[in-house]
């Protein structure tokens, strides 16, 4: 599964999910990040296809799965990477 990290440089909530995402693909081998820094123009350009506000945004599968300052639990719900609750 790819995931694409819209972040900034010097944002915090981005650098504390891109650790969580980190810890995640220690344990999920096929979870594949890729960084998408806001101001490059794919950056520009995904952030308007996909009407960001909120950094970090994440996006799989061509749609937003999460966004800001996640904790680890819920980021990985949003990704699909535990079972649900019954």
């Amino acid at each position: 599964m790819l995931i694409q990290v819209i972040s900034a440089l010097g944002c915090r909530p981005c650098e504390r999910v891109k650790a969580r995402l980190e810890e995640l693909q220690s344990r999920h081998p096929d979870l594949q990040v890729a960084d998408v820094d806001l101001l490059t123009g794919d950056g520009i350009a995904l952030a308007a296809r996909h009407r960001v506000w909120t950094l970090p945004t994440l996006i799989a599968g061509g749609a937003v799965v999460a966004e800001g300052d996640i904790e680890l639990p819920e980021l990985e719900r949003a990704l699909g990477l535990v079972a649900s609750e019954r």
